[in-house]
């Protein structure tokens, strides 16, 4: 076939000719059986599913157009064969778009090459066949790239009974499934099963990416699932398996083997990431057999046998893997054509880089003229040694597209070369050629000159056919949501491209050129091409609109002063892809569907749609090479930090060992604290977030890293009223960034608190990326508030981040924040706020206790997860607060009179021993005012005592399994007569499980697993303890604290709350039935614990109580004297009064409990109305002052 341009000539054996031929292979006569059309076959083949094929030409599957609902080109069941040679050649089938067979039963394909396969589907899927039962597939080959939302495989999805020998996969597998669902992952079969199932001899080299997230999900480089006496043997896998879950169910080899697979020589050279390089199952009785690698992978595989590369060589060579794909394609080769210019008269060898390269900045012109310029080339000129990928023009730092309208403002241009590095020149507009359609520039400095790779045109003719076409289409048209694969009534919200959509439409005209101009294949010289390119745009519009809009919505990013929209929108061949149209792939990505184009799957798109025409295999991988290539001195965080509109602050810790670990540039990236280091990691379940974060169009959105945890809000939440004034703009930003730096400094604080206090594994626990969001409860602009949902275009950041991130959670009017382990969410408290901060320090008990604060320990059986947050593990929240608790968050004056908790936090807590300290001085204190508050009251009738003092008793939880009681609840009533006579004595007190009705409830049965705290001013003087079980909630936390201040976290507090001595108590005997387990669990006795912690120092743990008030009593008489503000009567003197002695002291307290009997049931029942409350509180002030937060003694 011969084509004519203007100009265009040919070289041939008698020099230049006219116009370009080449050739196209002859049909061969019809056969029975035989077939050198796709269309033809795929018709037999459905009209006979048990006849005999055999292919006698290569074919491609384009000639098949699929419905909308077609999930393979053949339904049914096919239980013929398929034979891809005609006994002299082999052949191929190139384009699948699906799976060739829905079942192959009982069939056999054999000798068959499978080519450019670009199949996508929401069904299970595989280039070959969806299922196998019973089939034989030989010698089969597959090339291209698969992807689903469901089973992926490159050969077949499932297979029962089958025989796949000889075969292999070359290409890329993305399951971009987003549920729990059954679904498995395999380069050659996702699930395969049976006795007489055997894969063997068969090769992969795939870079597969997947979401497995649960024991239902699988991966691994040749099966995903192989089960039930299935045999993998004499095969080969080398690639990539990303898991973006990080689940670990993934294996170089075999996914899972469980039940009953067997795998017995096979190589896996797989880089699994988070996986296993031979079986993501490693229990011990998988029948897996000689497997090797050669490489190294983060887990250790206890299967594999580390061999060298030869060893490894050798071993595949003995397989006999004989499969190729480069017996098939002949006939098209023929057409290649590569020109040797260092065989051209004048040509130097040594410049063959330099003539390949001027070729890319000439390229219409004949090979003399190449050679003429590239000996012009200088040695120094990197032209001379780097070979170019692209060269691309500019208007200074802007990219030109639409060549024809800037062609004098042309200035310069871009040299990407293959070594990942730019350069520019200058350049200044010369002439247009002969040719019209080509224009000139010289090269500032340089003896070569520039022509754009590209047909001049302004493209009238075709615009002036499709503008109005463009223009008519509307986003939530019929004909839109139809391309879309969507219902009539479906709203598409979830693609939040209403903004740009629009915009994009407003200057198509501009968008239409661009696209013609970079389309290599287009050339408008014809009135056919302006007919065909016409035609085509008017019948794919929908799709040309979408796949345009899709493209400069979220492509829209910058690089510094580069902004790399039109290179990522038009110019498909920057990366030296020369035969992708640009035209057709915006069309291929409108067409791609709803599900594919929805905000929330923009990494799943450009693995599905992008990655094969832009030579990156992620997302990721996409904007780093951009970065590599502008910015090579910054490196991805410090890019992304620069050109996100969000504001993002990166707390590090300030103890000097984490800290150079956060800022070492090779330390592991867990300890990094870059928001692109975190959402980029395999592990980061969200990195839908990247394009919508790098692509804010105002600051909305604001995210805080620090060691543990990675929050985002919205600006919307904090549109608070200050001075009568709801904040907007700037003065909202400034807001909000004030308060964004004061909570990432308390959190910071609070990690770096508990850093100091772990044990060596469960300091490294600590660095990960525990999700938080701030919660939809936003202010419009007159203040009003409310819960936004991700359909409200009101609210920038849910337009413009959390609606295209998908993250949204329902409203819950009871919940100020919860956590599940693994993320939190605030609902009705703000993370931002003072008191915000003390709720993220409980949410995060929850998602840290077991594993982390308790060293692996986990929660003592029998307690619930609200126990070990607030009033025990929760920050204050405030240093004025009078719970029993630590501050962990907030800084104040170390003179303040109010304060009741340490006013440095972070310095006061660095180690384990240091927090004992603090405990144990704030004992000191809080058993000598409890034992004077017991003698003032002792001291009275016994209808005093009877108000002021009420009885803490347990109740149980029955186990009917066993039949007995276990755990405890804690319930308080008031006294019996009987019983208050009984109180003589603090000991009495404590023998009688006595505790103050002031603070606490008067008659009441407190739930388990509730809400409580215990006040640091209002005595528990009970001992109380479960010789059954776990104690109940009151007596927990406050014996709890008791232990932390008399032996410290690691020999009491940890011993106490944890499951420590679970396993102990499982092995002797002491067991009871949980129904959330549902088995036997260890019963952990206070019994055991006080044996395990007091060896024998105590006998009870009311002996315990009583001697830590005789401590303290026995050195009250040796305090150092303090002053307070204070008199009786007049709650906010300023009056001085120096505390010189205990019976001072004593004195103080007898007259304010006379003062408080006076008006006895308020002053109980009401703590703010209690002048005992209010002294002790003042005496606690003035000995925290004094002893510089007890880092000094109360005595002298």
């Amino acid at each position: 076939m011969t084509v004519a341009v203007d100009q265009l000539v040919e070289e041939g054996t008698d020099g230049y000719k006219d116009d370009y031929t080449f050739t196209v292979a002859k049909s061969k006569a019809e056969q029975p059986g035989v077939y050198t059309s796709f269309k033809q076959l795929v018709t037999a083949m459905q009209s006979n599913l048990s006849g005999v094929y055999t292919l006698a030409s290569d074919m491609t599957a384009d000639e098949v157009s699929l419905g909308d609902k077609q999930t393979s080109y053949l339904t049914g069941a096919f239980t013929g064969s398929l034979i891809g040679s005609d006994g002299t050649k082999s052949y191929a089938i190139y384009d699948l778009k699906k799976p060739l067979f829905d079942t192959l039963n009982g069939a056999t394909v054999r000798d068959l090459d499978i080519k450019t396969v670009s199949a996508d589907s929401k069904e299970n899927v595989a280039a070959l066949a969806k299922a196998a039962n019973s089939a034989n597939i030989n010698n089969v080959a597959v090339e291209g790239k698969i992807s689903g939302a469901k089973s992926v495989a490159g050969l077949v999805a499932s297979a029962t009974n089958t025989v796949i020998e000889n075969s292999s996969f070359t290409g890329k597998l993305i399951a971009n499934h987003q549920d729990s669902n059954k679904n498995d992952t395999g380069g050659i079969v996702g699930n395969i099963t049976g006795n007489s199932s055997r894969v063997n001899k068969v090769r992969v080299d795939a870079l597969i990416s997947t979401n497995a997230r649960n024991n239902n999900q699988t991966a691994g480089g040749i099966v995903g699932r192989l089960e039930n006496g299935a045999l993998i043997s004499n095969s080969v896998a080398t690639g990539e398996i990303r898991n973006g879950q990080g689940y670990s169910r993934v294996g170089g080899i075999v996914g899972s083997t469980w039940q009953n697979g067997r795998v017995n020589n096979v190589v896996s050279n797989v880089d699994v990431g988070d996986g296993y390089v031979i079986t993501g199952d490693q229990y011990a009785a998988a029948d897996v057999k000689n497997a090797s690698t050669s490489v190294d992978n983060r887990k250790a595989d206890r299967f594999a046998t580390k061999l060298s590369k030869d060893q490894i060589d050798a071993k595949v060579a003995d397989y006999g893997i004989t499969v190729t794909l480069d017996d098939t394609g002949q006939d098209l080769k023929r057409n290649l054509r590569e020109v040797d210019y260092t065989r051209l008269n004048k040509a130097e060898a040594e410049r063959k880089v330099a003539y390949s390269n001027i070729e890319k900045l000439m390229p219409f012109y004949n090979k003399d003229l190449v050679v003429h310029y590239g000996n012009k080339v200088a040695t120094t000129d990197k032209l001379y040694t780097t070979e170019l990928l692209d060269v691309v023009p500019m208007k200074d730092d802007e990219v030109v597209t639409d060549i024809n309208n800037k062609k004098n403002s042309i200035n310069k241009v871009m040299l990407h070369f293959k070594d990942n590095t730019v350069e520019y020149l200058d350049v200044t507009f010369k002439e247009n050629f002969i040719n019209s359609q080509v224009i000139e520039y010289n090269v500032t400095g340089k003896e070569y000159i520039f022509t754009p790779e590209a047909f001049v045109s302004d493209y009238t003719a075709i615009t002036n056919n499709v503008l109005s076409d463009l223009q008519n289409v509307t986003l939530n048209s019929e004909a839109t949501k139809k391309v879309l694969g969507a219902a009539n009534d479906a709203a598409l919200d979830n693609l939040y491209l209403d903004r740009q959509f629009e915009e994009v439409k407003a200057n198509i005209a501009e968008h239409l050129r661009k696209v013609l101009a970079m389309d290599k294949s287009i050339n408008t010289t014809g009135d056919g091409v302006v007919e065909y390119v016409s035609e085509k745009i008017k019948n794919n519009k929908e799709a040309f609109m979408l796949g345009l809009t899709y493209m400069n919505r979220w492509y829209d990013i910058n690089y510094g002063k580069m902004n790399t929209k039109d290179l990522s929108t038009y110019k498909f061949d920057f990366n030296g892809n020369n035969e992708t149209s640009t035209l057709d792939t915006i069309v291929a990505l409108g067409n791609s569907g709803l599900d594919n184009l929805r905000a929330s799957n923009t990494v799943g798109l450009y693995a599905n749609k992008l990655a094969s025409v832009k030579g990156e295999d992620s997302v990721f991988d996409f904007v780093e090479a951009y970065r590599k290539l502008f910015l090579p001195n910054k490196t991805n965080n410090e890019w992304f930090k620069e050109n996100t509109k969000a504001y993002i602050v990166e707390m590090k810790s300030d103890i000097a060992e984490v800290r150079e670990k956060q800022e070492s540039p090779t330390a592991d990236r867990k300890y990094s604290l870059g928001v692109y280091d975190r959402i980029s990691a395999p592990s980061w379940g969200h990195k839908s977030m990247l394009l919508p974060l790098l692509t804010l169009p105002e600051e909305s959105v604001y995210i805080s890293s620090n060691m543990s945890t990675l929050a985002f809000g919205s600006y919307e939440r904090y549109r608070d009223s200050v001075d009568g004034v709801i904040l907007s703009g700037d003065a909202l930003r400034t807001y909000v960034r004030n308060r964004v730096d004061i909570a990432a400094k308390r959190h910071r604080d609070h990690y770096d608190i508990w850093y100091n206090l772990l044990d060596s594994a469960s300091k490294e626990k600590l660095f990960r990326s525990v999700i938080v969001y701030d919660g939809f409860n936003v202010k419009d602009e007159t203040g009003r508030t409310y819960w936004a949902r991700l359909t409200d275009k009101n609210i920038g950041s849910i337009k413009e981040f959390f609606g295209p991130v998908g993250k949204w959670y329902e409203y819950n009017s009871s919940a100020g924040a919860y956590a599940n382990g693994s993320l939190t969410h605030f609902v009705l408290d703000r993370l931002l706020d003072a008191y915000g901060t003390s709720v993220y320090t409980h949410e995060m008990v929850h998602n840290s206790d077991s594993a982390i604060y308790f060293e692996g320990n986990g929660r003592r059986e029998g307690l619930g997860a609200e126990l070990y947050a607030l009033g025990l593990l929760q920050s204050v929240d405030s240093v004025n607060s009078h719970i029993l608790a630590l501050n962990t968050l907030y800084k104040a004056e170390k003179d303040d009179l109010n304060r009741l908790h340490t006013y440095n936090p972070v310095e006061r807590f660095d180690s384990d021993e240091a927090l004992q300290s603090y405990m144990h001085g704030s004992y000191d204190v809080m058993y000598t005012l409890d034992a004077m508050e017991a003698k003032a009251i002792l001291a009275q009738n016994n209808d005093v005592k009877k108000k002021w003092f009420r009885k803490i008793e347990n109740y149980y939880v029955r186990d009917t399994r066993h039949n007995k009681d276990t755990h405890a609840g804690n319930k308080v009533r008031p006294l019996t007569d009987e019983e208050v006579a009984n109180l003589t004595s603090l000991n009495s007190l404590i023998d009688n499980d006595i505790i103050n009705r002031r603070s606490y409830d008067d008659n009441r049965e407190y739930k388990r697993n509730g809400y409580y705290t215990i006040s640091m001013f209002s005595p528990v003087y009970a001992a109380l303890s479960n010789s059954k079980g776990a104690p109940g909630d009151i007596m927990f936390r406050k014996i709890a604290y008791e232990l932390l201040a008399e032996k410290g976290y690691h020999k009491g507090f940890l011993p106490y709350v944890s499951n420590q001595y679970g396993a102990e108590a499982f092995a002797s005997g002491s067991k009871t039935f949980s129904s959330w387990h549902g088995r036997d669990v260890a019963l952990v006795t206070d019994d055991l614990v006080f044996k395990k912690v007091f060896n024998g120092e105590y006998s009870s743990w009311a002996d315990f109580k009583k001697a830590m008030f005789k401590q303290r009593i026995d050195k009250q008489d040796n305090l150092k004297p303090i002053t307070i503000q204070y008199e009786l009567g007049n709650p906010n003197s300023t009056k001085e009064v120096t505390i010189t002695t205990a019976a001072q002291m004593q004195q103080l307290i007898n007259e304010a409990a006379a003062k408080d009997i006076t008006n006895i049931d308020r002053a109980t029942s009401h703590t703010p109305a209690s002048w005992v409350h209010l002294l002790k509180q003042k005496i606690y002030n003035a000995y925290l002052r004094t002893t510089d937060d007890f880092r000094n003694s109360i005595y002298k």
